[in-house]
């Protein structure tokens, strides 16, 4: 517990060193890394809860990687080479293994990892927003909102993978936006320099390691990644008509290409969350039946009732969470979270009606990650409170970068002028005759 309690400490200054190092300058700066610390605190509280009982034994997915983390590190300590361990689940377990092999077979580490990770996403976010205009203020809101859901905490403190695949999408946002600003300093005439041209190709082979480790990590995750990407680049290119992001959209598309036949399709094969028929050799046939497999599940969905399920489970006094069915405190947390995520979507709505009227490149991409990860979601994810509680964590940071203060602004003017109005026609004052 000693050395728990001691490797949190260390963590906790080296990510404020970290945080004051990334975070431009402000004269809120202070008050933004000082809450950043209170969330680093919340999250360390809720790892000692959930291992007060012991590491082995609490968690469902979590304790699924913990255990098969317990086995890679065996086969990594029997000298097998880290590409030819066998691993179940996803390759995130191989991550475990490889975090147990390194530092002793310990929960607490990969948690930690996760709050890191967790805490990078957040800084991103931050600059993100900042990059796009918006003031430090509106931009701490949305990186500070994201870090302190409460749902956020309790799946970035476990040792699940929803840290690693937020901060995947989180950096690959970051580095689509970086290209663009970069590019969008450059004339299709005009004359890159050598560290200019370095750092946008630095940018597109993040892009696809990013979009190749996010499918590694959740199978479907490329498809998403790949149209947030690709829109960006089309509505940027249909602005300044710039080769070269069709030759980055190009890029984009053969490396999805490559990822779904070298990668999705070998994994399909052991995919655990889908049964699928036996393979029989053949590409084609086996293509063909498991598609017939995904296109059968879907088609058992209401579709509507699933969107619907998506965006509002679970429901706040009757969160239908068995895990929790049993503490008052805990469906409380839950139930007030889902109030502040219904709030943050109608802000959330009005950016996006904006963002689309200004035809906004980078946050319409955002919109299209967004949406195809919802459908794919919707279509194929089981459709029960607690799994879409979790799953929908990966949108909830980029979903925030549609809340604009100047938007909101503008609606709460345009939502009091008629109340406005009519308080001062009835203030008019009337003459009184003698």
């Amino acid at each position: 517990m000693i050395q728990n309690i001691t490797v949190s400490a260390i963590m906790c200054l080296l990510l404020l060193a970290a945080g004051h190092v990334l975070v431009p300058a402000d004269k809120h700066k202070k008050t933004y890394l000082i809450l950043t610390f209170i969330g680093l605190l919340f999250r360390i509280a809720v790892v000692m809860y959930l291992y007060a009982q012991g590491v082995d034994t609490v968690g469902t997915d979590g304790l699924s990687y913990h255990m098969a983390g317990i086995w890679i590190s065996n086969q990594l300590d029997q000298g097998v080479p880290l590409f030819k361990v066998q691993y179940v689940y996803t390759l995130y377990t191989v991550v475990v293994g490889l975090v147990y092999h390194i530092f002793g077979i310990n929960r607490y580490f990969v948690s930690y990892i996760n709050i890191a990770l967790t805490f990078f996403s957040a800084i991103l976010l931050l600059r993100s927003a900042l990059a796009h205009k918006y003031k430090f203020t509106n931009a701490s809101f949305i990186s500070l909102a994201f870090f302190f859901f409460p749902n956020l905490m309790l799946w970035t403190a476990d040792s699940r993978k929803e840290a690693f695949t937020i901060f995947l999408c989180v950096l690959c946002m970051y580095c689509v936006q970086k290209y663009i600003m970069k590019e969008t300093s450059f004339t299709e005439h005009s004359h890159l320099s050598a560290k200019a041209y370095a750092g946008s190709l630095m940018s597109i082979c993040a892009v696809c390691i990013l979009m190749w480790l996010g499918t590694l990590i959740r199978i479907y995750m490329f498809v998403p990644m790949a149209a947030g990407v690709l829109t960006s680049l089309l509505l940027m290119y249909r602005k300044r008509r710039l080769k070269r992001y069709l030759g980055f959209g190009l890029i984009v598309i053969v490396c999805s290409l490559l990822i779904f036949f070298f990668t999705v399709n070998p994994l399909l094969e052991s995919y655990h969350a889908i049964a699928f028929p036996d393979d029989i050799g053949d590409f084609g046939v086996d293509f063909a039946n498991k598609v017939n497999q995904i296109k059968l599940l879907a088609s058992n969905r209401n579709i509507i009732i699933s969107a619907a399920n998506y965006f509002l489970l679970p429901y706040p006094g009757s969160t239908g969470i068995e895990e929790i069915s049993k503490s008052t405190i805990l469906n409380i947390i839950v139930s007030v979270d889902m109030l502040f995520w219904y709030g943050c979507m109608l802000l959330i709505a009005a950016g996006i009606f904006f963002s689309a009227k200004r035809k906004e490149s980078f946050l319409l991409g955002i919109l299209a990650f967004l949406a195809c990860y919802i459908v794919i979601n919707i279509l194929v994810v089981e459709n029960v409170s607690d799994t879409i509680y979790r799953y929908r964590s990966v949108i909830i940071g980029p979903a925030l970068m549609f809340i604009d203060r100047d938007v909101i602004g503008r609606l709460k003017r345009h939502i009091c002028k008629p109340f406005r109005r009519r308080k001062e026609s009835g203030s008019t004052p009337t003459s009184i005759t003698e």
